[in-house]
């Protein structure tokens, strides 16, 4: 009697990246403890990684559908204004927008982009002086 066996389902798992995208939304919520005044900041990063999210997962089932798709440029725009770690999220989860070397280039430059950004405005106000 012949055996049947299946391919194995990979594993989705989080990468170190979306690790630190993850870790970087919760300093946000750490730092908006100690200054409400960040709170905005950390609200910013969290609806808008959500709506990323969204945004990829309609991609995502666009493209298996062969429908209309989501312009990559709207998913970078969406990404520097704040939805980089919804981004990474979605990336792996979905397994969408991984493979295009292009898109992960300039994909990471806006994270880059992003983090020095908002990193500037944490340090510039001496959030963590005693």
């Amino acid at each position: 009697m012949a055996r049947i066996t299946s391919k194995p389902t990979p594993r989705r798992s989080l990468t170190g990246f979306t690790v630190v995208a993850l870790l970087f939304i919760g300093a946000w919520w750490l730092a908006a403890q100690y200054d409400p005044g960040f709170t905005p900041v950390a609200l910013l990063y969290s609806v808008m990684s959500l709506i990323t999210f969204i945004w990829y997962w309609r991609d995502k089932r666009a493209s298996v559908h062969e429908k209309w798709r989501v312009s990559e440029l709207t998913l970078h725009i969406m990404a520097i204004l704040g939805g980089w770690p919804g981004a990474c999220v979605a990336q792996q989860l979905f397994r969408h927008k991984t493979q295009k070397r292009t898109f992960r280039i300039v994909f990471v430059f806006t994270c880059g982009a992003n983090i020095a950004f908002f990193s500037y405005l944490i340090f510039s106000t001496n959030i963590f002086a005693l």
